[in-house]
């Protein structure tokens, strides 16, 4: 029977995907000929800077999601746990 994956792996999962896609993303902006030439460098830069921010968006809301479900600790009890 099939399980449903909890909702940690799920964001593990993503987070790996994730990353391996801005590892791709960078790899492919320093080989010379992977962008059209008729962008400019900056443009690219820019649409790099873009995607992060895509996927930067995406892990904050999967950390929402992650809070949501778990709950969150306040941070005064938090450094008060650790004693900071």
């Amino acid at each position: 029977m099939y399980s449903t994956p909890e909702l940690t792996d799920l964001i593990e999962y993503r987070s790996v995907w994730l990353q391996a896609e801005r590892e791709f993303a960078i790899s492919c902006f320093s080989i010379i000929g992977c962008f059209p030439a008729s962008q400019s460098i900056s443009e690219d830069v820019n649409q790099l800077n873009e995607l992060e921010d895509l996927i930067d968006i995406k892990d904050a809301r999967l950390a929402l999601i992650e809070t949501e479900k778990k709950g969150a600790i306040p941070i005064d009890v938090l450094i008060d746990e650790l004693g900071l």
